[in-house]
């Protein structure tokens, strides 16, 4: 993606180079780090402007609602989400998508928290200690599963932040740039709305980036499919069950010879998971086979050998 020609959007300002999650045991502190984050020319009042940034959260509660659609990136969610955590300039006092104050909402749509008058819960700022990092100050009351922040999903991007946008998402066009508008988009993209708008993600190489963002089917007019990370940087996607080799839950009878018979009976246990667990998912699989001898075949065989050898003897 291309950097629109206006002298704001310096080398770097959409370039994240660092995601990073802490807590002091009432907050958390969602940080992300730009190569430059290119100043606040525009004076927005979370100290930055030139920014839009996601960071949609799936925690360990399996019972908590997900959603896999954006607040306007044009990608898809492949893991999921519980929490959005949406971060913006922080114009005026009505919470993004519809106003330009940072916000968070669960994966029902329901608004939990903005950062204009709920900053007892919920800060959007510029690090002091670091200009080029942004930093969202959660409440652990207000996002269930808090404890296991260490252990979530995190999808974490970066669009170019338009005020006038329907979605505060700046457009992109295909070719060149211009003052206004992001370069660089695939035309088929473009013309079926598949284009990501999404300039940069949390990814552990620029091959599995590219490779996320570039997933999507003009022809068929899907969105790209993208999964977040953990806090060690492994991405996390759904992993379908392995092949099971075919054996039947039926008797299968052998034979060993005209007279003995052996009859093995297979059963076959599969374990699954009852719910999706990414982190850790594994799939146990069983083969319980219970052989069954035809003892009675075996006796016969013997005590006719036995009488031969009788009549012999006589």
């Amino acid at each position: 993606m291309k950097y629109p020609t206006a002298d704001v959007f310096k080398p770097g300002v959409f370039d994240i180079t660092k995601f990073a999650v802490y807590t002091d045991g009432q907050f958390l502190y969602f940080k992300v780090t730009f190569n430059n984050l290119g100043g606040n020319p525009w004076s927005g009042p979370a100290g930055f402007c030139l920014q839009y940034v996601h960071i949609y959260v799936l925690t360990t509660d399996k019972t908590l609602p997900t959603n896999t659609s954006t607040f306007g990136l044009n990608i898809t969610v492949g893991n999921g989400w519980n929490y959005a955590i949406l971060l913006a300039p922080g114009w005026g006092d009505t919470p993004v998508p519809e106003g330009q104050v940072s916000a968070i909402y669960d994966a029902t749509g329901k608004l939990l928290a903005n950062a204009y008058n709920m900053t007892d819960v919920f800060k959007v700022y510029v690090d002091p200690l670091d200009n080029n990092t942004i930093v969202a100050q959660v409440s652990m009351s207000l996002l269930k599963d808090s404890a296991n922040a260490n252990k979530w999903v995190y999808l974490v991007g970066v669009a170019s932040y338009d005020g006038f946008s329907q979605t505060k998402v700046r457009a992109a066009q295909p070719g060149d740039p211009a003052q206004w508008v992001l370069g660089g988009a695939d035309p088929k993209a473009v013309l079926a709305g598949v284009q990501p708008l999404v300039i940069d993600i949390v990814a552990p190489t620029a091959q599995d980036q590219y490779t996320m963002l570039s997933s999507y089917d003009a022809a068929a007019g899907k969105l790209a499919v993208v999964y977040g990370v953990t806090l060690s940087g492994q991405v996390v996607s759904p992993t379908p069950p392995p092949t099971l080799p075919s054996v039947p839950a039926t008797t299968i009878t052998v034979t060993q010879s005209t007279t003995t018979t052996v009859t093995k009976t297979a059963t076959q246990t599969t374990t699954l998971p009852t719910t999706t667990t990414y982190t850790t998912e594994t799939y146990v699989t069983t083969y319980d086979y219970t052989p069954t001898i035809a003892v009675t075949g075996v006796l016969v065989v013997i005590a006719l050998g036995l009488l031969a050898w009788l009549l012999r003897r006589k």
